[in-house]
């Protein structure tokens, strides 16, 4: 019977990869194959968003990627950030020239981004101002020439991550320090916008690991935890170290593999009855969501027919994971799967469209979810 790697008696979290190389090898095989969920996948890439107007010129698609990067944080949605950034480009391109930059303040910029986000609008002003000043003064006003000399991931993470800044943005030393707001996944996050957009060549940075990466390693228990409910910041450095992996290990560039697992989450678990939530305000007055319990109503079992009844890594996924509860909190809530009664009565698992797992893997997930496959 197939098993797990045996649980270190102090046992939170940890990889299970195994695992994770047999649920990957089945995703990389329909996004090969071109089949669901990767069909017509260009519209729903955010770096595809960028209007069409932006990427005439190099060096501006290329500002505009490096700018998007400041919103493609915690509990962001990307795609919306990066509307809300062409309209910002139209209206106020002077955020989007360095050398203009040079000569405004903090002041100018959060008032420009206000007239359309105002989500810590003072923080992202003081990054876009001193990375601005950083950019043209320490790489010639072009984020592409970052990148430049085939750096290794050492190096480029030097030259990225910020260090030594105080909260109005003013830098504590002379010395070089990166980029400020700027970690890891943001690191990864603008040499993957730059390389899949043709701007740069491919880097040694593993996939930017974000909410939909993550999803996928704890819905399929590709990353194992002890409880139902993990904060972001917990379970990140497993989910770095598992996309530097299995990209690795598959041989694939930084692009390939985070399109695999971002389109995966965002075209099929997102559909998912087990990743509805719905909205309630608190005693605080802000807002919250939970997750919408999962009875069968007709809705729930279309649903269910549209995605997990038709998902190729059905029967290694035991959870949802809600995205509403996520933005809202940043936390990653478990929701245990089950089959509506028509699937199970039916075999749904073994449709043609379903793989067809080892008795193993199968017996595997039936004893650690009990979820009926027949």
């Amino acid at each position: 019977m197939f098993r797990t790697e045996p649980r270190h008696k102090d046992f939170v979290m940890q990889i299970n990869y195994r695992r994770a190389r047999n649920v990957f090898a089945l995703m990389l095989d329909r996004y090969r194959a071109g089949e669901y969920p990767f069909i017509n996948i260009d519209t729903d890439l955010p770096q595809n968003l960028v209007a069409s107007e932006f990427r005439v010129n190099p060096l501006q698609h290329a500002l505009h990627l490096f700018c998007c990067c400041y919103y493609m944080r915690g509990t962001v949605i990307s795609s919306d950030a990066f509307k809300i950034m062409n309209d910002l480009h139209r209206e106020f391109p002077w955020l989007f020239n360095e050398e203009v930059l040079m000569m405004t303040t903090q002041h100018d910029i959060q008032a420009a981004l206000n007239t359309r986000i105002k989500w810590h609008s003072n923080q992202i002003s003081g990054f876009w101002l001193a990375n601005a000043r950083t950019l043209w003064n320490e790489w010639d006003g072009d984020p592409r020439n970052i990148f430049a000399g085939q750096p290794s991931k050492r190096t480029l993470y030097k030259r990225v991550v910020g260090k030594k800044y105080r909260p109005n943005g003013q830098r504590l030393t002379n010395r070089h320090e990166g980029f400020q707001g700027f970690q890891e996944k943001m690191t990864s996050m603008l040499a993957y916008f730059l390389e899949s957009t043709k701007l740069i060549g491919p880097t040694p940075l593993s996939a930017p690991v974000d909410f939909h990466h993550l999803r996928v390693y704890l819905a399929t228990q590709m990353i194992e935890i002890v409880s139902n409910r993990v904060r972001y910041e917990k379970v990140k450095p497993l989910g770095i170290k598992l996309a530097e992996y299995l990209q690795r290990e598959f041989g694939l560039s930084q692009t390939e593999y985070g399109d695999i697992i971002w389109l995966w989450s965002l075209r099929s678990c997102k559909r998912s009855p087990h990743n509805a939530s719905r909205k309630f305000d608190r005693d605080d007055g802000r807002e919250q969501r939970m997750p919408i319990p999962v009875v069968w109503t007709k809705n729930q079992v279309a649903a269910y027919t549209r995605t997990c009844g038709r998902c190729y890594i059905h029967d290694y996924c035991g959870y949802g994971v809600p995205a509403g509860v996520y933005y809202t909190t940043g936390v990653f809530e478990l929701v245990r799967r089950n089959a509506p009664p028509q699937a199970r009565i039916f075999n749904a698992v073994d449709l043609p469209y379903a793989p067809a797992p080892t008795n193993g893997v199968r017996d595997e997930f039936r004893a650690r979810f009990e979820i009926a496959a027949e």
